[in-house]
């Protein structure tokens, strides 16, 4: 027990580490994601999506104009440990199928905060020309990806790229699908894809869109409260929506109303596409994303670098803070503590440099497990980094089964509680 005691007064911070609780907390804080120097990570890339399951970040598919003319398109999976601040490739499992339209694609989880996520549609090289309309269950797990493509029950939607999807935040296995484009004809329309057991989906049409200027690259959020789809921004080459009216989806009656929003003093968000958005308890948050400097001309484009609040219950806008640097056709995630996690996207107005950089925002104070966990991965970053793989933030038996044998050199099972 004596030993078990020494362990405890090291890591609460008494005798050598007191330093370790001693770190600030800053909310609405952007700060660089850090990563180690010598391991593979992915390279820069947009168009691509991510997603979290509280112990790792997930990236899957993007674009890049290197390194072949033409560009690329990046068919796979990588993972970045929270904790131990790895980055690793995950490899397919024998048999499996991976997505190959993985530019501008869509994904949502199956199960809030899981390794499980479906990913409908997206596009290859040439743009507007190779869009996918097939529907995958993709499992990223310890040993490898899981990659199922679903049979499509109902008639195959046309293959689009750009557009949103959400999860039902009501019904299980349920996720709505809003927009997109097909490179030449931009749409509004709104779908639902309901999952069976056997591994099938199947398409229901709830509004055709027609009433409502098409859009790509917009977001979407499923308000659970009031049963609605909020769509933020989207447009097309030459034009981007605004934020002080927002187009919502009302689920009940599947027909399309307007709300306005209340400005942060007299300030509301200025119009974009290509951003990032997170839902975290009642609030959405935005970041990033372009538009055309000019109305109805694709070209300049304005890069922006904010970071936007929206309260579900009042509307209610607040400005957070700005990027570390800007960018647009980047991606979003948020883990259940609320950090906001944003990587990748394109860095540069012409659209010729990406990123292969992270940032990332705390929107809400994180559990006293997640700052100790981190604490001691940043104390002991050698230990932490000896396998890429783990330990997890939320499996602590590992992190203690971690420190016992590598730093305190105690007996896991004497410290057991």
């Amino acid at each position: 027990m004596q030993r078990f005691a020494n362990l405890l007064d090291r890591v609460l911070g008494r005798g050598r580490n007191q330093e370790v609780l001693s770190t600030t907390f800053n909310l609405n804080q952007i700060r660089q994601l850090p990563c180690t120097d010598d391991d593979p990570k992915p390279h820069a890339r947009s168009g691509h999506r991510i997603f979290t399951d509280d112990d790792y970040i997930y990236v899957i598919g993007g674009y890049d104009v290197e390194p072949s003319d033409g560009g690329f398109i990046f068919k796979e999976l990588w993972r970045y440990n929270l904790l131990t601040k790895c980055w690793s490739q995950v490899s397919l499992l024998p048999g499996q199928r991976f997505p190959q339209a993985l530019a501008s694609h869509a994904i949502a989880p199956v199960i809030p905060l899981s390794p499980y996520i479906i990913c409908y549609g997206g596009s290859q090289i040439p743009f507007g020309e190779t869009n996918s309309n097939s529907v995958f269950l993709v499992s990223a797990l310890r040993n490898g990806i899981s990659s199922i493509e679903l049979n499509q029950k109902s008639p195959r939607l046309t293959g689009i790229y750009g557009h949103a999807m959400c999860s039902s935040q009501i019904e299980d296995n349920v996720f709505y699908v809003v927009g997109g484009t097909t490179g030449h004809d931009y749409f509004c329309d709104v779908h639902k894809l309901t999952l069976a057991a056997d591994h099938s989906c199947e398409w229901e049409q709830l509004n055709m869109g027609s009433s409502r200027p098409g859009r790509y690259r917009l977001e979407v959020a499923h308000d659970e409260i009031n049963n609605r789809l909020l769509l933020l921004g989207g447009g097309s080459p030459d034009f981007a929506e605004g934020f002080d009216q927002i187009t919502v989806f009302n689920l009940s009656t599947n027909l399309f109303e307007t709300v306005t929003t209340k400005p942060d003093g007299d300030e509301f968000p200025t119009r974009r596409r290509s951003h990032s958005l997170v839902k975290h308890g009642r609030f959405l948050v935005m970041a990033g994303g372009c538009a055309p400097a000019i109305e109805h001309q694709p070209f300049p484009l304005v890069i922006r670098g904010d970071i936007w609040r929206l309260d579900l219950d009042t509307l209610q806008w607040t400005q957070l803070g700005s990027l570390l640097p800007p960018v647009f056709f980047h991606d979003a995630t948020v883990t259940s503590d609320g950090m906001m996690l944003i990587w990748g996207g394109v860095t540069s107005a012409d659209s010729s440099t990406r990123t292969a950089e992270g940032q990332y925002m705390w929107l809400a104070p994180p559990t006293l497990k997640t700052l100790a966990a981190h604490q001691l991965a940043k104390h002991y970053p050698g230990i932490f980094c000896r396998n890429v793989e783990g330990p997890r933030i939320t499996n602590m038996k590992e992190i203690w089964n971690h420190l016992s044998n590598h730093v305190f050199d105690v007996d896991p099972s004497e410290a057991a509680c």
